[in-house]
C-alpha cells in the first residue's frame, strides 16, 4: 500500500536542496514508519545535506485503504520530533 523508491526520493532532495528551498514531510503511520531509529537516520541524512532543511512529521489518520489503522498517537509524533531535532534546526509536528 505504501511504496516508492527511497533512493530516487533521496537523490531528488539532495539535488533540489542545492538549487532551491526544500522542505520534507513524513506522514507517520503506526507500525509502518514510526520507528525512532528510522527517523533518526533520516534526520542525520538530511542534516548532512543542510541542517536548516525544514522537516515536518505529520500525524496519520485512518482513511481509504488504511482505514484499519489507528491514528498516530500524538506522543509518538512529539517523541519523533525530539529525535529529529537532535540533527535538524527546524522540525515541526503536524496534525496534532
Amino acid at each position: 500500500k505504501v511504496g516508492g523508491d527511497l533512493e530516487t526520493v533521496m537523490r531528488t532532495i539532495a539535488i533540489c536542496a542545492e538549487a532551491c528551498h526544500v522542505e520534507v514531510t513524513t506522514l507517520v503511520i503506526p507500525d509502518e514508519n514510526d520507528n525512532p531509529e528510522e527517523i533518526r537516520e533520516l534526520a542525520k541524512w538530511l542534516s548532512s545535506i543542510n541542517p536548516n532543511i525544514p522537516y515536518h512529521l505529520s500525524r496519520f489518520f485512518p482513511m481509504h485503504e488504511y482505514g484499519d489503522r489507528k491514528p498516530t498517537p500524538v506522543e509518538t509524533v512529539y517523541a519523533l520530533k525530539e529525535i529529529a531535532g537532535e540533527y535538524l534546526n527546524h522540525v515541526f509536528a503536524g496534525n496534532c
